[in-house]
């Protein structure tokens, strides 16, 4: 049974540096959106735009590991399912 504790634990580890990685990427779109309202305020529209473009892109990776998250959910489910069932 002690395998199971060293799966719970990676599955643990893992999970918090993804979660850090969905607040980072939540963070950092954060910014890109007020660089872009500043940089457009200065008249500087492509560049606005090409920031904009990269909070979306922060956003999108931000969802992307919402959804690794919710996977390692169901691993963790699956391995006390296991255990159960050992």
């Amino acid at each position: 049974m002690a395998e199971f504790g060293d799966v719970y634990q990676k599955i643990e580890t893992t999970k918090q540096e993804v979660e850090l990685v969905v607040d980072s990427a939540g963070v950092m779109a954060e910014l890109l959106d007020e660089l872009a309202s500043a940089v457009g305020a200065l008249g500087f529209h492509a560049r606005s735009a090409a920031c904009r473009s990269a909070a979306e892109l922060a956003r999108e990776a931000m969802s992307a590991a919402g959804g690794i998250v919710e996977k390692l959910d169901q691993v963790h489910a699956g391995t006390v399912y296991a255990q159960e069932q050992a």
